[in-house]
């Protein structure tokens, strides 16, 4: 910018009129283009630029030139205004700012070299034509106060302390027919377009300290895309313009998502289990301490106790609440309550009161299985039953009863479990998950991570984190054990039962914060354990995390595995094993068997590759909604415009991610507060909502902070 700080100005009535415009367009401006960068923007500011070619199709520009009838300030508001929708397509600002020299005018004292900041309000429900309107006129206004020079309103909203970027814009176009110059004010991106008798071409110059030539030429193409589209039909919604055409479109939409697969879709989760108790019935199934049960015992016990159930109205539809620790009694009880056909609801011991009798209220719970350790904890609330499962009474008199196959007329479409996650408006929401959508990932995961090649499961996660469904059905749908690890204990107990097994665990599965605790207490030791699978979820993994177990644990297969709740456990999935990057982040994969991933925009359009959207996903897996939440459900659960299926859902995450050129899914944040701590989501809203009913809380505001503790 030195070339325009020799300026002298003098501060006539026209000057100090161009300085209260500029000062209230842009003192108001949060953020410019707000594009991702492909590098760290440098602390000192850096000019090393590249450059390339653009040429807009001869199609396009006639279409611009009747448009314009081939005036030229009218031509530089369409590219203008159509730069605009892309940054927007790109970032979801709704307050877009472009650099522009100033115009060029015959006569020389009315036309100062200087740039401007061109700010323009965006909204999806625009058309483009009445967005061209508003250019027109945004541009118009900054023609006629350009005399006022650009550091004087870098000067003036208090920005001059920037000095390693332009603080005003990113991104500047210019068309030579019309205007001077751009100076040099440190953006990052400048278009330039020439006009010939038939013709629109120009140059892209842009700082390869910070982008990719790939992720350039991506956004040009872009651009290129949006013109097309706007002038072909100038009454098209700026929401309904598409960013993506072509090969590209088809990729993302059609080939990326191709993962149907068979399974078996007429049975439930305890239906699998079943099958398997008659291939291996004298195998042992459940490993707690120094007891192990067979699948044989297993099956007969949880048939005992779900002709209990049934006895006690349970069936179809009827949430049963499930208090326990991690035990053998446990799993009897979860397994005979998907075998009378009610659905479980985990009711973790070391919740509040307060939130447990919530939760029965909210499910309609009128049975709790529990332990007597537990009794007097669970809410002291009429309308509801507490059965102990580790009661002797209860034990002998069952087992006078026959063992008989329970009849009940549970399908795959009925509820499997309600699990609650952390709500934003102060109370926890139930997710509604059925039978068809847990089958369809545990056939796809005994499949993928090949668990009848172990012998089994190591599970150590509480029964209300759903990473637990896992490590408990799929060693048990292929005859493998499940080994519980007591509830509350350590690293230290984990890593000494995956050391006592002479033969490899199929899975262990965590979140990236138990990688920490087992990091510390390995660190030093010279045991070996034998494992075949790592799969790591429920938070954001970086490379970094993974680095030891590289090195460290051989052999053993290092899986990155995201899903919500709402979609059953898992529905990407990322092998970071051979993975050359040794920093940043891991990506999140592709869509599991029978999912669909898409990357959209705020007016739901699909994004580019490599720019970042919200994920939607799609599939056999999705959740049925929220229990008693139909506007809720209604929100975060929309029709499936994709898919072409009669009645195809979309489960919206709130997740910001990204499509790589591989195909992968990588990750990016959240598109609101909620965070993960330990792999559980919590919603900041929630905690301040209680905070905020206490008698001295006038105003709480959360924040998430790193803390090191043991496993749970």
């Amino acid at each position: 910018m030195d070339d325009i700080k020799s300026t002298i100005v003098l501060f006539d009535q026209e000057m100090i009129a161009a300085r209260e415009y500029w000062v209230s367009k842009l003192s108001q401006v949060k953020e410019i283009s707000n594009l991702r960068l492909d590098n760290a923007r440098p602390v000192i500011y850096s000019d090393n630029r590249c450059t390339f070619e653009l040429q807009v199709e001869e199609d396009s520009y006639q279409k611009l030139v009747k448009l314009t009838n081939n005036g030229s300030f009218l031509i530089s508001v369409v590219l203008m205004a159509v730069l605009k929708i892309c940054i927007y397509k790109y970032t979801s600002s709704n307050m877009i700012v472009v650099g522009s020299p100033s115009r060029r005018y015959q006569e020389a004292s009315a036309s100062p070299i200087n740039a401007l900041a061109i700010v323009d309000p965006i909204d999806g429900q625009m058309t483009f034509r009445e967005f061209l309107l508003n250019v027109r006129q945004s541009l118009l206004e900054a023609h006629t106060h350009q005399q006022y020079p650009f550091d004087y309103v870098i000067r003036d909203v208090g920005l001059e302390h920037i000095t390693h970027k332009c603080p005003l814009f990113d991104i500047s176009l210019e068309l030579q027919d019309i205007h001077n110059p751009l100076p040099d004010v440190k953006n990052d991106i400048a278009l330039f377009f020439v006009r010939s008798s038939d013709s629109l071409s120009g140059r892209v110059t842009f700082n390869s300290d910070i982008f990719h030539i790939k992720s350039m030429q991506k956004f040009i193409n872009t651009f290129l895309s949006i013109l097309q589209a706007a002038l072909t039909d100038t009454e098209t919604y700026i929401s309904a313009l598409p960013s993506v055409i072509g090969e590209e479109r088809k990729q993302l939409l059609v080939e990326w998502n191709q993962t149907e697969q068979d399974y078996p879709r007429e049975l439930c989760i305890h239906q699998l289990i079943e099958e398997q108790v008659s291939r291996t019935p004298e195998a042992v199934a459940i490993v707690s301490g120094e007891t192990a049960l067979t699948y044989q015992v297993l099956e007969q016990q949880a048939t005992l106790l779900a002709n209990k159930l049934v006895r006690l109205n349970v069936g179809p539809e009827v949430c049963v609440g499930l208090c326990m620790e991690r035990s053998i009694e446990m799993v009897i009880g979860l397994l005979a309550i998907l075998k009378s056909g009610g659905a479980y609801v985990p009711l973790e011991p070391g919740y509040p009161t307060e939130r447990l009798a919530f939760m029965i209220q909210d499910a309609a719970v009128r049975l709790v299985l529990t332990q007597e350790k537990y009794r007097e904890r669970l809410p002291r609330q009429e309308g509801y039953e507490k059965i102990c499962l580790d009661s002797r009474d209860w034990k002998e008199t069952e087992t006078k009863q026959q063992v008989e196959r329970v009849a009940n007329k549970v399908r795959p479409e009925h509820l499997a479990y309600v699990m609650y996650t952390s709500g934003s408006t102060g109370v926890p929401k139930g997710v509604m998950v059925p039978h068809r959508g847990v089958v369809n990932y545990l056939w796809w995961c005994i499949q993928a991570y090949q668990i009848a090649q172990g012998v089994g499961s190591v599970l150590h996660s509480p029964l209300s984190f759903d990473l637990t469904v896992t490590s408990l059905f799929a060693p048990l749908l292929v005859g493998r054990s499940v080994t519980l690890i007591e509830s509350r204990v350590g690293a230290e107990s984990l890593l000494q039962v995956l050391e006592e097994q002479e033969k490899a665990y199929s899975l262990l599965k965590l979140t990236p914060a138990h990688l920490d605790f087992l990091q510390e207490v390995w660190q030093g030791r010279q045991q070996r354990w034998d494992l075949r699978v790592m799969v790591i979820g429920g938070e954001a993994l970086r490379q970094e995390k993974i680095n030891f177990w590289r090195e460290r644990a051989q052999g053993v297969q290092l899986i990155n595995e995201y899903g919500p709740t709402e979609t059953v456990v898992g529905c990407s999935v990322y092998n970071a094993t051979q993975d050359k990057e040794k920093v940043g982040p891991v990506p999140i994969g592709r869509p599991i068997a029978n999912t669909r991933l898409y990357v959209l925009d705020h007016d739901q359009q699909v994004v580019p590759i490599g720019v970042g959207g919200e994920l939607y996903i799609g599939g056999d897996g999705l959740a049925r909604g929220y229990l008693n939440r139909p506007e809720l459900t209604a929100e975060r659960f929309i029709p499936d415009g994709w898919s072409g299926r009669a009645g195809a859902r979309l489960y919206r995450t709130g997740d910001l991610v990204r499509y790589r050129e591989d195909g992968n899914v990588e990750y990016l944040g959240r598109t609101d507060h909620q965070v993960k701590i330990r792999g559980f989501r919590v919603e900041v809203g929630e905690v301040e909502a209680v905070l905020e009913q206490h008698a001295l809380v006038q105003e709480a505001v959360v924040l998430a902070q790193p803390l090191s503790t043991g496993l749970r």
